[in-house]
């Protein structure tokens, strides 16, 4: 038997076939007719569903608030797909609520019958993609170009609001052409970074089939596409020699297409995939270098790409691809805020599941190099903030540690700026004024603050809330707003807390050096401290003061008199001693050698004891600048030297450990001579 009999043997044995169609049937679906409800905004299933043809649909969807048929793009079970065919596809024809303005649904055919929603988010089971209808104002009608006896539909980015879908069918009414299917095997990728992947890339292998039965001889033509999200690199991308080439600096959906054209015994097929091409980074830093500034002439070139985003790949590596880490500063539901050493960024997207102060670095597969791993996304931004938008699957980011401090950044509503964009940031005494909704407005001085209460802080308790005319310090994300030509700095409120008038010591505590050995004593208000000591002291030396506020300054200082038997010793030349800032409401300074507080002479080894009293007043720069001193409620602080009977040991005191020598930002060994940073004890150290 030849081939040609062979396989019309087949077909007539039951072979998929297409058929000659005829009368036109229109199918029109609308939030009722699929059941959906008029008031219920939960996604609920349906099945069975059928019209005027014989097309039996399903699916999941909700009618939201309104009376509309609402898709969405990030689940898997939302979709209307067909599971009997109506005959032959001829069109989809997409009437959008006038909500939806900036979204689009996806079309798909196929050959076989979708099975319900999750079909279409397989990439192996959602067919051909015939094209994408986008929300414009108006109806849009799509024609396939191919036979198809199966449709499927979703959401293309976001949630849409439709009022009608309108499905025209021609029926069957007798046998003719064999139905094929084209396939696609082999290693071939849909995510590609140009210069990480390289150029260019393989196509798949194509076969093509008659049922189970391959069609000898077909040929596949190759096509490509760009999106409407595509950003043109240095020329366009092309096919050839079984290769796609993909110039620099491109990024966005490339839509691959194998097509055999049939002939008088075959009805025609294709097959398509999506190629996604990935615009790529390294580290935050990079991606901020490439952020033109909001507003500027480089912002008003590329706003409309910006807009509508780019395809990108962030990695958080280094030059050789090693990971780094990089600590998560804030999350609260979609918003998740991470920084690295450089800067911030915000991935935006659900479930992500990280939470403040976790540490996260990239997951390190033992098969995949991490140089092919990363978070992949479309970079964007939402009113001029910039944002990485993700799915929860392709962050591929690993916890390290967890619960690590987070400390804000104290900043003036001068410095809430493009430069502290998605920073997690601190301002002071700010004077809340009112709120228009979560429109907030603080006044700093003379300036006014915009606030927005983005995730819903409980505001306005009237116990624990906003006060007018009540100053705060408060948290938030810095964030930008850029509508109708004007940019407005913000802060996205995280926590507010009413503002301490006055700055007060919590603790103090004193390094001494005592026979050549570091011993730390604290000192908390009004507290007697008793420091047991050898009888024999050799020298006696303060060597560090630190100090602990009850809240951050933008410098802090200390004017500090010792006294021991009616004479003061000073603890340096300066009136005002200016500390480090080493966070978390802590200073401190180091004395280098120290300064010497007794002389050998003055201890008897009999004595009962030395009481020496500390008195100190913190210094503090106000947010004009101004010097402010307070005294700590005229407390003071006093440590009692006693000698002890055992001249061997050394209680109730506790030793630092330390590495010896000071050391400059290279790493080199300097004298005590030596002024500016330094590095001590595995810390920096500022000496005047």
């Amino acid at each position: 038997m030849n081939n040609f009999l062979r396989l019309f043997f087949v077909a007539v044995l039951g072979l998929v076939c297409n058929s000659v169609f005829a009368d036109d049937k229109t199918d029109e679906l609308t939030w009722e007719g699929l059941g959906l409800g008029g008031s219920n905004s939960s996604y609920a299933p349906f099945a069975d569903i059928t019209f005027n043809s014989s097309a039996v649909y399903a699916g999941t969807a909700s009618s939201g608030t309104g009376k509309y048929i609402q898709l969405r793009s990030n689940k898997n079970d939302a979709g209307i797909v067909t599971t009997t065919s109506g005959g032959k596809l001829k069109s989809v024809t997409i009437t959008f609520n006038e909500q939806t303005t900036d979204r689009a649904i996806d079309i798909y055919g196929k050959n076989e019958p979708y099975e319900v929603g999750p079909d279409m988010y397989d990439a192996n089971k959602k067919g051909e993609l015939i094209g994408s209808i986008a929300a414009n104002g108006e109806s849009f009608t799509l024609i396939p170009d191919v036979s198809y006896k199966y449709v499927g539909m979703v959401a293309h980015n976001g949630a849409i609001y439709i009022d009608k879908i309108t499905v025209v069918w021609e029926e069957a009414q007798g046998e003719t052409k064999i139905v094929t299917s084209v396939g696609l095997t082999g290693d071939y990728l849909t995510r590609f970074t140009p210069g990480k992947d390289g150029d260019e890339t393989n196509l798949p292998s194509t076969i093509v089939t008659a049922g189970e039965t391959a069609v000898e001889g077909a040929e596949v033509k190759w096509s490509l596409k760009m999106g409407d999200n595509w950003i043109m690199g240095e020329e366009e991308p092309s096919i050839g020699d079984g290769k796609i080439y993909i110039p620099n600096h491109s990024c966005g959906d490339l839509t691959i297409t194998a097509k055999y054209e049939g002939n008088d015994q075959y009805e025609g097929s294709s097959k398509s995939y999506t190629m996604k091409v990935y615009k790529g980074y390294l580290r935050i830093q990079s991606i901020l270098e490439d952020f033109p500034e909001v507003g500027g002439d480089s912002w008003k070139e590329k706003e409309a790409e910006w807009n509508k985003g780019y395809l990108t790949s962030y990695w958080q590596v280094d030059d050789q691809y090693a990971p780094k880490t990089a600590i998560v500063t804030y999350a609260n539901g979609s918003y998740t805020y991470i920084k690295d050493d450089y800067g911030s960024l915000l991935l935006y997207g659900s479930g992500l599941e990280f939470k403040q102060g976790d540490e996260v670095i990239l997951e390190v597969s033992t098969s995949i190099p991490p140089q092919y791993m990363g978070v992949y996304g479309t970079l964007k931004t939402y009113n001029g903030l910039l944002e990485l938008a993700v799915n929860k699957d392709e962050v591929e980011f690993s916890v390290v540690s967890s619960d690590n401090p987070v400390e804000p950044k104290t900043i003036t509503v001068a410095e809430l700026n493009q430069s502290n964009m998605n920073e997690y940031l601190r301002i002071e005494n700010a004077e809340f004024v009112e709120a228009n909704g979560k429109n907030l407005t603080f006044k700093v001085g003379d300036e006014t603050l915009a606030v927005y209460n983005q995730w819903n802080i409980k505001i306005d308790d009237e116990e624990n809330g906003l006060k007018t005319g009540t100053k705060y310090t408060l948290t938030g994300m810095g964030c930008i707003y850029f509508k109708n030509e004007t940019l407005t700095n913000q802060l996205y409120l995280t926590n507010f807390e009413e503002a301490v008038d006055e700055v007060a010591i919590k603790d103090v505590k004193l390094t001494f050096s005592m026979n050549d050995q570091e011993l730390t004593q604290s000192l908390p208000a009004s507290d007697w401290q008793n420091m047991v000591v050898d009888e024999n002291i050799k020298s006696l030396k303060i060597k560090r003061v630190t100090v602990e506020t009850s809240k951050s300054m933008k410098s802090v200082g200390l004017v500090a008199g010792m006294f021991m038997g009616g004479e003061p010793v000073v603890l340096s030349d300066d009136a005002a001693i200016d500390f480090v800032n080493i966070g978390n409401g802590v200073w401190m300074i180091d004395l280098g050698e120290g300064v010497e507080i007794i002389q050998p002479d003055d201890i008897d080894g009999s004595a009962a004891g030395l009481t020496l009293n500390f008195v100190f007043y913190l210094c503090a720069k106000d947010e004009a600048g101004n010097t402010i001193y307070y005294n700590n409620g005229g407390e003071n602080y006093m440590v009692t030297i006693t000698p002890r009977e055992d001249p061997n040991a050394i209680e109730d005191v506790k030793a630092e450990s330390r590495k010896s020598g000071t050391y400059n930002l290279s790493g080199q060994p300097v004298t005590r001579t030596y002024r500016g940073v330094t590095i001590q004890n595995a810390r920096k150290v500022f000496r005047k």
